[in-house]
């Protein structure tokens, strides 16, 4: 199934034009959840070249993590995006995502980091 995720042409704008609806106020709570689930299987997966998207990843999450319907679902993609960035072993650029992460989720959460 990777391979053909990978294979189609316009995926990575897709999941970026994506990640844009789901950005506006009006998406359900409950359908902002089920594609939380499905960026959580992309980040499990290691789709190659997705990493440069978990900034966005993140900062949708921490929007909705306050909403019942999706705060469970928000905080599994943040712990996955998390967790694949600590590994350092995704795509070129890991630090810069990495640092970008971290920094965001330092100022979203008011905690700091010992990188």
């Amino acid at each position: 199934m990777l391979c053909i995720l990978c294979s189609c042409y316009s995926y990575h704008s897709d999941t970026e034009q994506l990640l844009l609806l789901l950005s506006d106020t009006a998406a359900e709570a409950e359908c902002v959840g089920m594609v939380f689930e499905f960026l959580q299987s992309l980040v499990t997966l290691k789709v190659t070249g997705l990493s440069r998207l978990y900034p966005r990843f993140v900062t949708l999450a921490m929007q909705w993590v306050r909403t019942e319907l999706a705060c469970t679902q928000s905080l599994s993609l943040i712990c996955s995006v998390t967790a694949d960035i600590r590994r350092g072993d995704g795509d070129d650029g890991t630090a810069e995502v990495r640092q970008t992460v971290v920094t965001q989720l330092e100022q979203d959460l008011s905690v700091s980091s010992t990188y």
